[in-house]
């Protein structure tokens, strides 16, 4: 079973350590005026460097504020993509200096919440493009997104981002402003598109939540359907006598999950060394999960070992197998490092007369797991 280590949060001091390191502080600011004096010169810069931020953020509320109630009876589950028009570019962008955004108001899409666009007419200190503006893409920490960005009737490239904190990625260098601007409407429009989305977020306790579009759900619906014909899954199982080495007994290799049959959900458990308990040393144990529910006519197989057919009905979480399926070595195939195993099934619910088609499955992407409940 694989594990996350989880680092020790760091202590918080107390009021009277805290007291000490700002006297402390306070001693070293006033032994060295040269110091002070440069501090009090970043410290400058910074406030400035604020106070435009500060007006950024007042101007992002303010439309957010207009925008309130109209976005809240917006279903945003399915957005794709965002239009945002700024008006009054003849009066608005002139008065804008190089560092100077126009912040959007927050939206979300495909129900990910948190995202803005920031948009500077005049550009950025690293827009080397005389007269283009620069765009950025703010998310969430965690957020992991593909997109095209729009400015007028010029689309960049699609992008595709990490954000480990909330900031922004985009273009300093982004397109040339002036002829995006409609000049009957004195308007311009920035949109973005999102191609695909995830995010992660992890709590205190160390757990990690992984959040995709409702389009990825969507796509193993679709799943079922496109493979509802299926009728043999192989997964071929890489490096088998380095897992009969490495992985002991009661401890299972899950393969992909997987659709076959038109049913969805579907996973197969495959233990090298056999389940805990078992009284035949050098077997190994294979099991079929699906939904609960489910009915099939299923025939498993490691190698040249077969067993089955046999109707099959899952209830609960339990898994369908044997526990000592056969003998391990005898179908590990002498010059091969790789080991064949798979299921047959019918589902008598879709019964066809269809040729047979096959799911293949590599072991790449298996994962370890601990012993099933067995049915």
């Amino acid at each position: 079973m694989s594990s996350e280590i989880v680092e020790d949060q760091p202590r918080q001091l107390s009021i009277e350590e805290l007291t000490f390191k700002v006297d402390q502080l306070s001693y070293q600011l006033h032994e060295n005026d040269d110091k002070h004096s440069k501090l009090l010169d970043s410290v400058h810069s910074e406030a400035q460097a604020l106070s435009k931020n500060l007006k950024s953020i007042k101007e992002r509320n303010l439309r957010s504020e207009l925008d309130k109630s109209a976005e809240a009876k917006t279903d945003t589950t399915l957005l794709r993509r965002f239009e945002w028009t700024i008006d009054n570019c003849s009066s608005r962008f002139p008065s804008k200096s190089k560092n100077d955004a126009i912040v959007s108001p927050e939206f979300s899409m495909l129900g990910f919440n948190n995202m803005s666009l920031e948009f500077f007419p005049q550009g950025r200190e690293s827009t080397w493009q005389e007269g283009f503006c620069s765009l950025f893409l703010w998310c969430s920490a965690g957020t992991r997104v593909k997109y095209q960005l729009t400015v007028g009737e010029y689309t960049a490239a699609p992008d595709e981002d990490e954000y480990n904190s909330r900031m922004g990625h985009g273009h300093s260098n982004f397109c040339l402003l002036a002829p995006q601007i409609d000049k009957e409407t004195d308007t311009i429009k920035v949109a973005i598109e999102v191609l695909s989305i995830v995010c992660v977020s992890e709590n205190k306790s160390g757990i990690k939540l992984h959040t995709t579009s409702p389009e990825k759900l969507i796509d193993m619906e679709a799943a079922i359907l496109r493979q509802r014909d299926v009728d043999t899954v192989e997964w071929t199982i890489k490096g088998i006598r380095k897992r009969i080495r490495d992985v002991p007994a009661g401890l299972a290799i899950c393969s992909p999950i997987f659709s076959a049959a038109g049913v969805g959900q579907m996973l197969m458990e495959f233990y090298p060394n056999g389940i805990k308990g078992s009284t035949k040393d050098g077997h190994c144990g294979f099991y079929l999960r699906c939904p609960p529910g489910t009915s099939l006519i299923v025939t498993l197989f490691v190698g040249n070992a077969q067993k089955g057919p046999i109707k099959t009905d899952f209830d609960g979480n339990s898994a369908k197998g044997l526990p000592e399926f056969c003998r391990m070595l005898d179908q590990v195939v002498e010059g091969q490092d790789d080991l064949l195993v798979g299921i047959k099934l019918r589902n008598m619910l879709l019964e066809k007369e269809d040729g047979i088609t096959s799911l293949l499955l590599s072991s790449d992407d298996d994962k370890t797991g601990p012993l099933p409940s067995v049915g």
